[in-house]
């Protein structure tokens, strides 16, 4: 929602200058939002093996409650805990500007990983079409948000400062 209405204050001649503090406050959000859901995906992942134990599940006991689908738990745990330190390192390069080059490779591999336990394997085995829309949307929207930002926050000009 926030990109949209950017560009559509923007299109309008309504465009609105924010300050690093404004795009630093959003990346600290976005990236709690992926603090939860990567505990969210890490989390079913440890329910799933402590009641029904790890492997393969047959369709019949898997756990299929979308955005997360559990034929391997053991993905879902190596995937939670993936994007629970990305989600981490976002967090600390929005509290500690500057000290962190860009991380966006980093949160490419959250996003692969993500892509690969979630949309590759467990998706096709669940017999729903591989990278569905949904699963595919949501880890790139919650793994990009964050990049973003910080770009933003890294090259808005600073008033009576040189760094741009």
């Amino acid at each position: 929602m926030f990109f949209t209405w950017q560009i559509w204050s923007n299109h309008k001649g309504n465009r609105v200058n924010h300050s690093v503090n404004f795009y630093r406050f959003w990346l600290l959000v976005s990236a709690g939002f992926l603090l939860v859901a990567g505990l969210a995906q890490w989390w079913i992942g440890v329910v799933a093996l402590h009641a029904q134990g790890n492997g393969l599940y047959s369709p019949s006991e898997a756990i299929i409650a979308l955005p997360y689908v559990v034929f391997w738990p053991e993905l879902n745990v190596f995937a939670g805990l993936v994007v629970t330190c990305g989600a981490l390192y976002a967090l600390f390069n929005g509290k500690v500007s500057g000290m962190i080059t860009y991380y966006a490779p980093i949160m490419l591999f959250v996003w692969l990983v993500q892509l690969s336990c979630m949309g590759f394997v467990q998706a096709s085995y669940a017999g729903l079409p591989p990278l569905t829309a949904m699963l595919t949307g949501l880890s790139f929207l919650i793994s990009a948000t964050p990049v973003i930002l910080d770009a933003k926050m890294r090259t808005t000009f600073v008033y009576g400062s040189t760094k741009i």
